[in-house]
């Protein structure tokens, strides 16, 4: 393939880069699985993002999923995360760092979702966070029954057995930590 040219899929003649569903090419994005006391955290995002998420209206309820986004040029994960966090929650978080990843196709581009497990830098009271409406209408801590209780009524992009999954190697995560960093 020459340099700058497109990959086709011949099947329907259209191209196939990282802007289809069906790309074997991703962009990196972070996720903040991030856990207190209280549970693990949840935004609901505006209306508008659902499509973008799962393709269909919000439901009544809206969508809940955990914080996040893309890698900006140059920028590791860990560096992703928190600048994210910062960003839509006005939150210093540390890391275990990523912990569970999957495919996905968000605001019109194929994603490899990194799984960040995180947790508030020094123990912070995140009772008062500061979102970003661009971002999220809402936050909420939930336990691991009451999320995969949400993608049973589709309320989350999230599914039950990858909310179990990402929620247990995050745990792991922090187990396996190397003492005193980010801790």
């Amino acid at each position: 393939m020459v340099r700058g040219e497109s990959p086709v899929d011949i099947s329907v003649g259209g191209p196939v880069g990282v802007g289809s569903p069906r790309s074997p090419y991703a962009r990196v994005a972070v996720v903040a699985l991030l856990e207190a006391e209280a549970g693990w955290l949840l935004v609901r995002l505006p209306p508008r993002l659902a499509p973008i998420y799962t393709g269909q209206e919000a439901l009544a309820g809206g969508l809940w999923a955990p914080p996040g986004g893309r890698l900006e040029e140059g920028e590791g994960l860990e560096d992703a995360l928190r600048r994210e966090m910062w960003e839509e929650l006005g939150v210093q978080v540390v890391t275990a760092g990523p912990c569970f990843a999957h495919l996905t196709y968000h605001k019109g581009e194929r994603l490899l979702a990194v799984g960040m497990a995180c947790r508030p830098a020094g123990g912070a009271d995140l009772s008062g966070f500061r979102l970003d409406a661009e971002e999220a209408e809402e936050a909420r801590w939930v336990g691991v029954p009451e999320w995969v209780e949400l993608s049973r009524k589709r309320l989350t992009p999230w599914k039950g057995e990858d909310i179990m999954r990402a929620t247990h190697l995050a745990r792991q995560a922090w187990q396996a930590a190397i003492p005193g960093r980010d801790t």
